[in-house]
């Protein structure tokens, strides 16, 4: 299998993870583009340590979807 389908899905994967953890749509509608972009940073700037960079650029690519998502749903 393509490694770029593999790492869609695991950002898929946080991103259901992140909805059940969250609320979904009615949590992330509350945002706005400010917010997102703070909070992608917050978590980007996690990933400085090795050993967790993996996990939270995926964390943020999630992050990201999400952001456009809401982004688009609003217009």
């Amino acid at each position: 299998m393509n490694k770029r389908v593999l790492i869609y899905g695991e950002i898929n994967e946080e991103r259901m993870r992140q909805d059940e953890k969250w609320g979904g749509q009615n949590h992330d509608d509350q945002h706005h583009c400010e917010e997102w972009a703070e909070l992608i940073r917050e978590y980007a700037e996690l990933a400085y340590n090795e050993e967790y960079f993996r996990k939270r650029m995926v964390q943020v690519a999630a992050l990201a979807f999400a952001a456009i998502e809401s982004y688009d749903r609003k217009k």
